[in-house]
C-alpha cells in the first residue's frame, strides 16, 4: 500500500518550507517551541480547511477563493513588513505578530486553495474526461510538493 501526504494538512509552501528560519529569526530558537508552533499550524491549518469546505455551499467557490486570495496578498505584504521591522528593531511584540501573521496568513491559504483545488479539478471536467482529469492533477501535484 502506498502512502500519500494529506494535503488538507499541508500549509502554503512558503510559510511551511521557511518556518523554523523565520521562526529563529524572531528569536524562537528552542526546537521544542519551534516544533510546538509547528505542530499547532498543523491543527490551524486542519481546522481553516474544514471550515473553508462548510463554508462553500452557503458562500460560493468564487467569492471564498476570491477573498482568500486577496486576504493572502494582503497578511504575506503585513507578515513581509513585520518582519523587515523586527530585523531593524528586534521588539519581542513585533515577533509574536510576525508568528500571528504566518497562522493568519495559513489560515486563509488553508480556508480556499486546500478544500477547493480538489473540487474544481473534477468539476470543471466533462464526466468523460474526469478520471483521466484527476489523475494528471494528482500527477503534477505530487511532482510540485515533491
Amino acid at each position: 500500500m502506498l502512502l500519500r501526504r494529506a494535503t488538507v494538512l499541508t500549509p502554503p509552501s512558503p510559510v511551511y518550507s521557511y518556518l523554523a528560519p523565520v521562526l529563529r529569526t524572531v528569536g524562537i530558537t528552542d526546537s521544542a517551541q519551534i516544533a510546538a508552533i509547528n505542530g499547532g499550524l498543523s491543527v490551524w491549518n486542519w481546522i481553516a480547511s474544514i471550515a473553508g469546505a462548510c463554508l462553500v455551499e452557503r458562500v460560493g467557490r468564487r467569492p471564498i477563493w476570491l477573498t482568500s486570495t486577496a486576504a493572502m496578498l494582503i497578511l504575506w505584504s503585513i507578515f513581509t513588513a513585520l518582519n523587515a521591522t523586527f530585523a531593524k528593531t528586534g521588539g519581542s511584540a513585533v515577533g509574536g505578530a510576525v508568528i500571528a501573521f504566518i497562522y493568519l496568513f495559513a489560515s486563509s491559504y488553508s480556508a480556499a486553495w486546500t478544500p477547493l483545488s480538489q473540487s474544481y479539478t473534477s468539476e470543471i471536467l466533462p464526466f468523460s474526461l474526469r478520471a483521466k482529469g484527476m489523475a494528471y492533477f494528482a500527477f503534477a501535484q505530487s511532482v510540485c510538493t515533491w
